[in-house]
């Protein structure tokens, strides 16, 4: 089993079927993450700061000639780059793909809100014909470091909120 997590920058794919996105990037740079992804040849990509379902889909569809399953649920991030995943349909394992986004815990300041700033996807894995995960993988993308509002100098309460709850779902799943 190979599995292969990468942030992606920025991977916003815009044609005549998806509108312009100020960070779009070119044809090129589309060609270029697919030919990495056919060199390492894993059985699961794990991808951050993709730029929503179309240019994932279009990214496989495209440049990867439907190599892959797609997999994306919109998340939390106000620049619109999610976390996403491909899957090698010949991948020989039971899996499911869970979103953590509704996730709720408590900031600093005592307020309940959404705990992560993008998601926290969980895919399970399992032998065929199994129920029980071998294998569960927890993906996320903390908060950025920028600080756009001057509250939470370097997303250090932000991240810190993140990072405790992955650790307290890491003890749930257990």
């Amino acid at each position: 089993m190979k599995i292969v997590a990468w942030n992606c920058q920025n991977l916003f794919y815009s044609d005549e079927q998806a509108p312009k996105h100020p960070l779009a990037c070119s044809p090129e740079r589309m060609r270029q993450v697919a030919s990495v992804i056919e060199e390492l040849h894993a059985d699961i990509y794990l991808l951050s700061e993709v730029g929503g379902t179309t240019s994932l889909k279009r990214l496989n569809e495209q440049f990867l000639n439907h190599q892959y399953r797609p997999y994306l649920i919109e998340g939390n991030s106000d620049r619109g780059i999610e976390l996403g995943c491909l899957i090698h349909p010949q991948f020989k394992y039971n899996y499911s793909y869970h979103s953590h986004k509704s996730h709720v815990s408590q900031n600093p300041q005592g307020d309940k809100e959404k705990t992560f700033s993008r998601d926290l996807i969980e895919l399970r894995i399992s032998p065929l014909g199994e129920v029980s995960p071998e294998l569960i993988i927890l993906f996320t993308h903390l908060k950025s470091q920028v600080d756009r509002v001057g509250n939470d100098p370097q997303g250090k309460n932000k991240r810190t909120q993140e990072m405790t709850a992955i650790s307290e779902l890491i003890t749930e799943i257990k």
